[in-house]
């Protein structure tokens, strides 16, 4: 995704606000990480933990944003069997 614009993977569930803040987090301290829901290129929804960093040059300026994430479906999965099998 080198070079591509992110939005084409927004899922739908984060409202405009949402961007808002995350954006003004990153410009206010360098760097964001939230779960959010992504998109797969097929379409498909999926939950995953993102960070994003702003990388800045030797005066300060941000030239460009590094994004990773752990997709953690699996990891959401088995916490919600815990937690229907502690409540059972």
């Amino acid at each position: 995704m080198v070079g591509k614009n992110p939005r084409f993977l927004q899922s739908g569930r984060q409202d405009p606000d949402f961007y808002r803040d995350m954006w003004a987090s990153i410009s206010d301290s360098g760097c964001w990480e939230e779960e959010i829901w992504n998109r797969k290129e097929d379409g498909s929804v999926f939950p995953e933990f993102l960070t994003i960093s702003a990388v800045k040059n030797d005066v300060g300026v941000v030239t460009n944003y590094v994004a990773t994430f752990v997709h953690i479906t699996l990891s959401k999965s088995s916490a919600d069997e815990i937690k229907h099998f502690t409540i059972r």
